[in-house]
């Protein structure tokens, strides 16, 4: 049976959706020691709706992996970004979460596999991070009409590559150390 108000993220914690962020955020670092962040960016993305959006940062052996954009893209052309996508009406974060890295990588979320590692709000967007710890299947770019490539840049080189938001620097750092 489906409750639409409550969903469960990380070892087992149920986020009730009238709760606050706050009480999200402490739950999850009491259970995961996880030290979620939240930060603010300048760059807006583009139109005039509002974006909620979810993204995984897969970290592996000291590496992270990251999805090189198309030139085509409307937002952050030619940059690396965390691969992600949009959250669909009705559907909570985890829900997407499992869905576009199923999309964009061709991989399975384990259970129980997941915590909140940052959020990004921007102008018109709110993107959730999460670090995922573990996944069934090889990941793959699965969704070449968006990215380039996929590829696990070593964490000491983040910081040399352009990435799509400069906020996406220190959220990749937390994730790798969360996650080590």
């Amino acid at each position: 049976m489906r409750h639409p108000r409550i969903f469960a993220v990380g070892w087992g914690v149920v986020y009730l959706a009238s709760m606050g962020q706050s009480t999200f955020l402490t739950q999850l670092t009491t259970l995961r020691n996880v030290q979620p962040i939240l930060l603010e960016s300048t760059i807006a993305a583009p139109g005039t709706s509002f974006h909620h959006g979810v993204s995984a940062l897969l970290i592996d052996a000291g590496r992270v992996l990251l999805a090189h954009r198309t030139d085509e893209r409307d937002w952050a052309p030619s940059t690396w970004d965390v691969p992600g996508g949009h959250v669909e009406s009705g559907e909570s974060e985890t829900e997407a979460l499992v869905r576009e890295v199923h999309e964009e990588l061709g991989i399975g979320i384990l259970e129980k596999s997941t915590a909140l590692s940052a959020r990004l709000i921007g102008p018109n967007f709110d993107i959730a991070y999460f670090v995922v710890d573990a996944w069934a299947g090889e990941p793959y770019n699965s969704a070449p009409e968006e990215r380039i490539e996929i590829a696990w840049i070593p964490l000491s080189e983040v910081n040399s590559i352009a990435l799509a938001d400069p906020e996406l620097l220190p959220i990749i750092r937390n994730a790798g150390q969360t996650s080590s």
